[in-house]
């Protein structure tokens, strides 16, 4: 339970009292956290299988995301170097296919958390625990993405052999009434 500091002497309800609680608490909070980011790297990676070893020289995994605030971000990165496979399970003219490097950065932008978190807070008797308030769910939507979309951005992938090298980049825009749009490149 909660701990109430003053009952209301005005006949609010006990619940009333905690969900007032609640949100003076979660406010003091706001907005949680501006930014964080995080990564996670390994060197000389081996995996036994029944098929043999397989190995990588490298691999490095980001992540990178905002907190409750108006300018949403969420970013995933990961890298990888020098696969290894096993002796026979690729048949040797295709030896130089096997990846040397493979690399993808994803961001998505265009979001707020913090319109749609005090918009909740504002009323939070509309947050009802009994079904859905499809005219209040609309409005939280709105406030979550003000534009009707996000933007997803490609910030580069890329996939590099003995006999090939390519890379992509772009972006796009797309939400649920939006029709998806956006421009890429990719280079060989």
């Amino acid at each position: 339970g909660w701990v109430i500091k003053n009952l209301p002497e005005d006949g609010k309800s006990l619940e009333a009292t905690k969900r007032l609680e609640l949100k003076g608490l979660i406010e003091d909070v706001l907005p949680l956290f501006q930014n964080i980011k995080a990564g996670v790297g390994a060197e000389t990676i081996t995996v036994a299988s029944p098929y043999g070893q397989f190995g990588l020289a490298k691999m490095d995994v980001g992540m990178e995301m905002n907190g409750l605030v108006k300018d949403g971000l969420f970013r995933e990165s990961l890298s990888m170097e020098k696969l290894t496979m096993p002796d026979g399970l690729v048949p040797p003219f295709a030896n130089d296919f096997i990846p040397d490097r493979f690399a993808v950065d994803v961001k998505v932008t265009g979001f707020d958390v913090d319109a749609p978190v005090r918009l909740a807070l504002a009323d939070m008797n509309k947050l009802s625990e009994s079904g859905s308030n499809p005219e209040f769910d609309a409005q939280i939507a709105k406030a979550f993405m003000p534009t009707g979309a996000v933007t997803v951005t490609l910030n580069g992938m890329d996939l590099a052999g003995k006999v090939y090298d390519l890379s992509m980049d772009g972006a796009m825009t797309a939400g649920p009434e939006v029709k998806p749009a956006g421009k890429g490149a990719i280079h060989a």
